[in-house]
């Protein structure tokens, strides 16, 4: 092998130096990989330096000149510590880590001895890549020193095993040193070799981690085995049980059972090493061994290894998912690089792989039975599957070898990939009221949930109190409900905190009950870590079940935003310890999320001056509730369809949920009613109990529609707040209803307002009738300053502000969802109008209304989160995509769950013109019709089966197995998998 040699310049050339305790013979792919990347270093003119084992055997220092350094390899336990490691519980844990720490501080004074004989110049560059939890923590202690002896240097650390492996204490200490170093310009990179890995270990540290090329030069494939020849199915590398073994001898014994048997069949089975219990599958497999399996119990060297590749037609790699989903593989890659159809676990780096070039089948995780048929398979389809295994070799080779490693080492470390996209997610929310779209907090998580849900697959909610689970759409939801305990432990808090807080302050100590309630509730932590664990990605609306939900997903290494409304401390007032323990959990739990949103700027710097950075993400709006159009006047809509009394007169309005400052919002309408006896005033929502008097309406809750509907009527929006945190998300939807807004400075704060222009803004409280009298007498400025508050609100929009949780999830953008979401409102809002018309028995207002986009009343008759089927699919057939709302509406028609699988070519007949019960009935008819046809051909599905069992020349049913059949295309073209 050439080494680097020295410049026109006579310079010394920079090193390049690789680090691999594990270089000692030929087993695994530590000599594969070290090898090629030193060629490959050689080529641009570094001089390649690899530090090995000391042992290294001859045969691997004859073809690769290797410096001895290290004692141990990468999974060697320290001789002192050895006898230890075993013990049960903590004493085996605690031995294990005491063990660690000798292994990395022997490496660490193994490799500077090693060091200290290498010339760097500057330029060079260190590679070590078997990092495991036995060295990282040596790179923290030791880099420092080694930057300071000479600049121009790198470091770049692959890390290639289970993110479990590093986190830990002893790696967490590390990382933060490695940062450090970074931030004072050192050049130290984390790397990977998979991308779902680097998503992972990208959890752990906030230094970027990209994605290595793995190089694994294999020779140039063979040709398809000629017609009526055998096709050898290989299983290459030590015998391990998470590599799938025990699943392939029981996939041959299945085969062995069927009519074919295995003709035309043979399977390789590298067997050395094995593990105990894999040794002992072995041999009772052995004992009936079939002529068509050969096992091989030697280890291979290179050569042998590459030979054995070129030799397979399919490699075998049903590796375990629990260890593989994010695990690279040397020989799935030797095997697409060989051009080899491979046969693999689904949803795993495996799988990654396949999806960009190659072929192959994937299969569930540990299913023998999915294995046996995936080789029957692939053996009646071989000849397609090895064409575009060939023709995708150039595209794997070129992504992956050692030219490509050496060249990304060389250049700029790139900037922090973005994760993967999550496909389901958790979100926790500390109300009752996630679906009631009532009320800021529930506004804002519904329009959160309106951002994102549309982008993933599943949403799971867990919310407070004790409703029946519920659904929308891909929106789950599910209460936690409180122990018998619970009202017994908050009453001693409030004993405890009477003499801090008296009279006045009755109730502030419900916000630091709030983070304190659920920490001995242990059916609530075993949920919260079901869902963590489910999930890919976690929301967490206030800091409440910080404690607990931040652990979770600590363990699980899940990405969490952790948005928090306010700053709740600011609303204790009446005990400044009390006060400082609350604002004590808050900042704890901003410090502890990868992610902290905070609603305005003043919150943000409430924060920071505790020394937690977050990111602004206002309380938005939705513009396109105030873009919705009513089927009749709003004051129609309100009194005749909702049967609310309002006073005559101008309205002012109010909106408040029940907290503290709205309801003491609500007291001075009430008040200022008094005060204006010209103008009606109006109160909406749990801040006040419903009360009529002269001129003043206290409404309570009312629906979404006679919400819109009161904003409509409405000739000024007053918003006497006078305290609060965050922003008032009231505020905003008042002016985005282009309805001039009055309101204290506390009604305005977070947002960028000029009094006289978009708004009105008037401290002093007294002076609030003169304000509202005079502008209601100018309806020209009204309506200037309800549009300049509109134009302000536009660009608060969720749809631009939630951009932040996209962003921050890596989720793509939705286009073109504003019109159906409007569409969709108007529809809803049409519904609740008839629906409350039709309770109170408003028959011409009925008739006034119109029917509602081709769904005529049937609709009404359903909820929203499950609609009836004849009436939302009339005339449409029914897709996978609308499935679970088939069946959320079976359900609701009484028909069988089970029959829905049925569903998806059922075309319902059109019945516009029947009234509701005959619909049901007729459509009831057509699905026992289906079901009946559904029985015929399973009957008959079965009949063709057993046929097909007694005659081999038949075809086979296709399994469960996924194909991944790329075709053949030009580079940077899109391309489609087919899947079976």
């Amino acid at each position: 092998m050439a080494h680097g040699a020295y410049n026109h310049r006579n310079m010394p050339s920079p090193s390049f130096i690789i680090v691999d305790p594990s270089l000692k013979d030929f087993i695994g792919h530590h000599f594969a990989y070290d090898n090629s990347v030193a060629e490959a270093a050689a080529a641009p003119g570094y001089k390649p330096v690899v530090l090995g084992h000391c042992d290294v055997v001859p045969e691997v220092s004859g073809v690769l000149e290797v410096t001895p350094a290290f004692r141990r390899d990468i999974w060697g336990r320290h001789p002192r510590i050895a006898r230890f490691c075993d013990l049960p519980a903590k004493a085996g844990a605690r031995a294990r880590d005491l063990g660690n720490w000798l292994c990395a501080r022997d490496f660490w004074a193994d490799l500077r001895r090693a060091l200290a004989r290498v010339e760097m110049v500057p330029g060079s560059i260190m590679l070590a890549h078997m990092i495991t939890m036995k060295h990282l923590p040596a790179f923290g202690w030791g880099l420092g020193r080694f930057f300071a002896g000479g600049p121009g240097r790198t470091v770049i650390l692959l890390l290639r095993y289970q993110a479990a492996f590093y986190d830990n204490p002893a790696c967490a200490q590390a990382f933060r040193r490695l940062e450090a170093l970074a931030a004072q310009g050192h050049a130290i990179r984390l790397a990977s070799d998979s991308g779902r890995l680097a998503d992972q270990i990208g959890l752990l540290t906030t230094l970027a981690v990209e994605v290595l090329p793995i190089p694994h030069p294999p020779p140039e494939p063979t040709h398809a085995p000629p017609r009526g020849s055998r096709l050898r199915f290989a299983s290459l590398g030590n015998a391990r049980d998470e590599k799938g073994y025990f699943e392939i001898l029981q996939a041959i014994r299945i085969l062995q059972m069927e009519p074919l048997g295995l003709d035309g069949l043979e399977f390789w089975l590298q067997s050395n090493h094995p593990q105990p219990d894999v040794k002992e599958a072995i041999d009772a497999f052995a004992a009936d061994l079939p002529p068509e399996v050969t096992l091989i119990h030697q280890g291979m060297d290179e050569a042998a290894y590459h030979a054995a590749v070129q030799a397979a037609d399919v490699v075998m790699a049903p590796y375990w998912r629990s260890i593989y989903e994010a695990r690279t593989s040397g020989v799935l890659l030797e095997a697409l690089a060989s051009a080899k159809p491979v046969i693999a676990t689904e949803d795993c780096w495996m799988s990654d792989e396949l999806a960009l070039h190659g072929a192959g089948i994937l299969i569930p995780d540990r299913d023998p039975l999915a294995l046996a048929e995936a080789i029957r398979r692939m053996a009646d389809e071989y000849a397609a599957f090895a064409a575009r295994a060939v023709a995708d070799r150039p595209a794997v080779l070129a992504r992956h070898s050692a030219a490509a490693v050496i060249a990304q080492c060389a250049a700029p470390a790139p900037p922090r990939r973005p994760g993967r996209p999550p496909r389901r997610l958790a979100v926790f929310y500390p109300w009752d009221d996630v679906l009631a779209n009532r009320g800021g907090a529930s506004l804002r998580v519904n329009m959160m949930l309106n951002m994102v849900a549309p982008l993933v697959e599943r949403v799971d909610v867990l919310q407070q109190g004790h409703a029946a689970p519920a659904r929308r759409g891909n929106v789950f939801v599910e209460s936690a409900g409180r122990s018998r305990w619970h009202d017994r432990l908050r009453r001693v808090l409030r004993l405890a905190t009477w003499p801090l807080l008296g009279r006045a302050g009755f109730g502030q100590e419900l916000l630091l009950w709030y983070h304190l309630e659920r920490l001995p509730m242990r059916r609530f932590r075993r949920r919260v870590e079901e869902m963590v664990a489910a999930s890919d990605a976690v929301l967490l609306e206030y800091s409440f079940h910080a404690s607990i939900v931040l652990a979770a997903a600590r363990r699980h290494r899940k990405p969490v935003i952790l948005s928090q409304y306010d700053v709740l401390s600011h609303q204790v007032s009446s005990s400044g310890l009390l006060r400082r323990l609350t604002l004590a959990f808050e900042v704890a739990a901003l410090r502890a999320a990868p992610h902290a949103f905070t609603v305005s700027e003043s919150d943000r710097a409430a924060f920071l001056a505790g020394g937690v950075e977050s990111r602004v993400v206002p309380n938005p709006v939705d513009l396109a509730r105030s873009q919705a159009a009513l089927p009749l006047p709003p004051r129609r809509v309100l009194e005749e369809a909702f049967g609310l009394s309002l006073p005559p007169g101008p309205l002012a309005i109010f909106i408040g949920s029940r907290f503290g400052p709205n309801q003491v919002a609500a007291a001075h309408m009430r008040k200022l009613a008094r005060l204006c006896p010209s103008v009606g005033f109006v109160v909406a929502g749990a801040c006040m109990d419903p009360v009529q008097e002269r001129n003043f309406s206290a409404l309570g809750m009312i629906d979404e529609a006679a919400l819109i509907a009161l904003y409509r009527a409405a000739a000024v929006v007053l918003v006497p707040l006078e305290s609060g945190s965050g922003s008032s998300l009231k505020t905003v939807e008042a002016m985005a209803a282009g309805v001039p807004v009055l309101g204290t400075p506390v009604a305005f704060r977070g947002l960028e307002v000029e009094s006289g222009v978009d708004c009105l803004v008037e401290p002093d409280m007294m002076l609030w009738p003169g304000r509202i009298t005079r502008l209601l007498a100018n309806p020209v400025q009204a309506s200037q300053i309800g549009a300049a508050g509109r134009q302000l609100a536009q660009a608060l929009d969720y749809r631009v502000v939630f951009e932040a949780y996209t962003e921050t999830l890596n989720l793509p953008r939705d286009e073109g969802g504003a019109a159906a979401e409007l569409a969709g409102l108007e529809a809803s809002l049409l519904r609740q109008i008839r629906s409350a018309a039709r309770s109170r028995g408003a028959t011409a207002l009925l008739e006034e209304l119109p029917a509602g986009p081709a769904h005529g009343d049937a609709e009404d008759e359903a909820p929203d989160e499950a609609p009836g089927v004849a009436s939302r699919y009339r005339g449409q057939p029914l897709h996978p995509a609308v499935q679970g709302a088939v069946i959320d509406a079976l359900a609701q028609s009484r028909l069988h769950l089970a029959m829905a699988q049925h569903m998806m070519a059922f075309q319902p007949p059109d019945l516009s013109g029947l009234p509701v019960a005959e619909e049901l009935e007729a459509l009831e008819r057509e699905i026992e019709g289906l079901i009946e046809q559904a029985r015929e051909g399973r009957a008959a599905l079965l009949a063709r089966l057993e046929r097909q069992a007694g005659d081999p020349a038949l075809p086979r049913a296709a399994g469960p197995a996924c194909a991944i059949l790329p075709a053949p295309h030009a580079t940077g073209e899109a391309r489609p998998y087919p899947q079976a």
